[in-house]
């Protein structure tokens, strides 16, 4: 609302309560200083002062709380001068306004000024927001030249209707009455109520007295918000909703899932519903003991034969008090279990062998196994109608295993090993090693072994004595140790029993045989005997070899091939021989025999031949030669008388006259005693006779003559030389 300002009658907008401009502040001041003198002055005079009756009117004519009324005057007087508002009596403690009115204008608060009043164009005061405390008796005075004036107006601030309030229980049983109370601020204040935002009508089930709400029974529809609305002629206010809540229940419950078949080992998932407010709380029974509670799903894990009966679940309502059971039967089908094969006992190859299987559990099925292959019925295999038996006929080695029995049903599976350990044998028994011949001196371990289960007890025999255990060691072998040991393998588990024969022959250990003659010269033609020195024993063997070549025709054995003899011995004879010793576990060879053929001389021949012609007091040189093995020895003889020369080669000084003659070389073969020999004349001349009478075509004839003579003589010498060095360096290897 806007303020006024005396200015022309109105005040201007913005300007506040009890403002006054400040120019005209000395005025004003001025002016009532000079108006209460005048009025002191003119005391004696009060009577003769107009007194006026002043109307006051309200508008609007009801004030109403938060509002704003407006008091106008009514007056006649035209010459009043200033007004005073007053709360109540018109005293000062009262006051709550003075307005002046124009010229002068303005306006100044007193002691009951609140701050919401404003005074207005004619003298009028408005309150603005009206409160309760309002109501009252308003005074106006009114004051000029002679001029008096009074009113007053009561005023009645009527309340709006506010802090509408519900009181009342929050929740409540089904079936039982709730009362609501509505309580609130206000004038004359009438009350109506709505459910869920809908107004309710009385009657039913409702009671509806002055400010209370009754429910007389209540359902589990009745849960909502309820709210009450209180008015009056001007006003109108709702309260906050009301919330009202219905404990109910439980109801019968409900488990679930409805299976009532269970297979053991599997999972029991049970959950139970009930309705209720507040949620029902959740027991669980099985045959009437407390399994859990607080918990409205029961869930068994694995389950067993114990978890089979009845299942309670029993729902209890705290607030109601009340409590449900619902009841499910459980049956739980037994799984496979316990699954075992019945020992057969003893089983002995060639027998019958009965196995059996039994297991506990619901509708079982078998069928066998041996290691990963499924057995099915043949052969010497027998299965009964449902597979729980299995029969062996003629039990054999290869039955031995493991032995798997299954069990089966819809919902399981189970099964049990055997192991069948088949007695056999023992079959024949092996000797190792398996040969007859040994080395004197050597260790030797013989074996036994039979295939056989439970493995065979060993026990050998020789001559008088015995030995236990697979194992037979002989140390140092020697003749006493020959003869036949015998190994029986006996099985305890089958009473069964085997031997095997081994015959051992223990062979001496070879020396080196000795060969002799060692190194021989053979006369050609000659008959010639070698020995072969080593065992005599049947069981070595000698053979012989010449030069790894084949022996010629002519040769014979003898004494079981110790001796060999050459009938006629010839060139191809001659070599390299060896014997060897020989039985079944290894050989010696003996020392080399080098045999020789001796032979020759064959054909003595000298450098020079015929009759040679030599000068006297010249040097006379002949050298002679003969193929001969061994070499051959040279002797000379001149005119059949033995000179002294003993070499091949003969050197004569000619210096008599009697040197001349028959110059004879003979060649012996030391071995053979054989002997040829070779004859050269020399015949003397006179050189000095003889030179004059020589041409010199005759000269250098004779001087080419015995140049080429010198050569061909050395070229003899030389061939002569080398053969001869060969057959002493031959020779003497042979002696050597």
């Amino acid at each position: 609302m806007e303020w006024w300002q005396a200015e022309g009658g109105r005040r201007r907008p913005g300007d506040p309560p009890g403002w006054t401009r400040p120019w005209r502040t000395g005025f004003l001041a001025a002016f009532v200083l000079s108006f209460s003198f005048l009025l002191a002055q003119g005391q004696p005079s009060l009577s003769k002062t107009a007194m006026y009756n002043i109307t006051i009117f309200t508008e609007p004519p009801v004030a109403l709380e938060g509002q704003t009324v407006n008091l106008t005057l009514k007056y006649n007087a035209a010459n009043f001068a200033f007004c005073n508002w007053y709360r109540g009596t018109d005293v000062k403690e009262n006051l709550i306004v003075t307005f002046y009115l124009p010229p002068i204008n303005g306006n100044t608060t007193g002691p009951s000024y609140t701050g919401r009043e404003v005074a207005g164009f004619g003298c009028s005061l408005f309150i603005n927001n009206l409160h309760l405390n309002d109501s009252g008796t308003y005074v106006v005075t009114m004051n000029g030249p002679s001029v008096h004036g009074k009113g007053d107006v009561k005023i009645q601030v009527l309340g709006a209707v506010l802090k509408v309030t519900v009181t009342g229980p929050s929740h409540v049983v089904e079936n039982q009455p709730v009362t609501f109370r509505c309580s609130s601020l206000g004038f004359n204040v009438s009350y109506s109520w709505l459910k869920g935002g809908q107004p309710i009508e009385a009657g039913g089930n409702f009671l509806v007295e002055n400010n209370n709400l009754t429910l007389l029974s209540t359902s589990r529809s009745d849960a909502t918000s309820y709210t009450c609305s209180g008015q009056n002629s001007f006003s109108a206010n709702n309260s906050e909703p009301h919330r009202l809540e219905i404990f109910y229940g439980p109801e019968h419950p409900v488990i679930s899932p409805l299976q009532r078949v269970y297979n053991e080992h599997s999972t029991l998932n049970l959950f139970c519903s009930a309705v209720s407010n507040p949620p029902a709380k959740f027991s669980w029974y099985l045959n009437g003991e407390l399994l859990q509670q607080h918990n409205d799903s029961h869930l068994t894990q694995r389950l067993t034969l114990k978890n089979a009966g009845n299942y309670t679940c029993k729902v209890t309502n705290v607030e109601t008090g009340l409590s449900n059971t619902a009841i499910l039967e459980i049956s739980i089908r037994e799984a496979i279990n316990h699954i075992s094969i019945r020992d057969p006992g003893k089983v002995v190859e060639n027998s019958t062998t009965y196995l059996n299987c039994t297991a506990s559990g619901f509708n079982v099925s078998y069928y066998w196994l041996k290691g990963n292959q499924k057995l099915q019925a043949g052969g010497h295999i027998s299965l009964s109608s449902n597979g729980q038996n299995l029969s062996l006929s003629r039990t054999s080695r290869q039955d031995s295993g493991v032995y798997t029995c299954s069990g089966i049903n819809s919902f399981s599976n189970n099964s049990a090993n055997y192991t069948l350990n088949v007695f056999y044998g023992p079959d024949a028994p092996v000797i190792s090693p398996g040969g007859q011949f040994y080395a004197e001196g050597s260790n030797l371990t013989l074996s036994c072994q039979a295939d056989s289960n439970p493995p065979a007890n060993y026990t050998w025999s020789f001559k008088n004595s015995t030995h236990s255990g697979g194992i037979y060691q002989l140390f140092r072998l020697s003749s006493a140790n020959n003869g036949t040991y015998t190994c029986e393998a006996s099985n305890n588990e089958t009473k069964l029993s085997q031997s095997k024969v081994q015959p051992i022959c223990v062979l001496e250990k070879l020396s080196k045989p000795i060969l002799w003659p060692s190194n021989s010269l053979v006369a050609e033609n000659a008959r010639f005997t070698l020995n072969c020195s080593t065992s005599s024993s049947s069981t070595v063997k000698v053979t012989w070899s010449k030069d790894s070549k084949p022996f010629p025709t002519n040769v014979e054995f003898d004494h079981e091939n110790r001796t060999l003899t050459l009938r006629k011995f010839q060139q191809p004879d001659a070599g390299t021989y060896t014997c060897t010793a020989k039985h079944l576990l290894g050989a010696a060879t003996s020392n080399p025999s080098i045999l020789t053929l001796a032979y020759g001389p064959r054909s003595a021949q000298l450098n020079r031949t015929g009759t040679i012609e030599e000068p006297l007091g010249s040097e006379l040189v002949l050298q002679c030669s003969a193929e001969s093995v061994p070499r051959a020895k040279f002797e000379w003889f001149f005119n059949n008388t033995v000179n002294n020369g003993t070499e091949d080669t003969l050197n004569v000084h000619l210096k008599d006259w009697e040197d001349e003659g028959n110059y004879t070389c003979q060649a012996m073969n030391p071995f053979t005693t054989h002997t040829t020999s070779a004859s050269v004349y020399v015949k003397l001349t006179d050189e000095s006779a003889i030179q004059p009478r020589m041409s010199v075509a005759a000269i250098a004839g004779t001087t080419i003559g015995s140049v080429a003579g010198v050569v061909l003589c050395v070229i003899v010498v030389y061939v002569i030389w080398t053969k001869v060095s060969c057959w002493v360096k031959k020779t003497y290897n042979i002696q050597h």
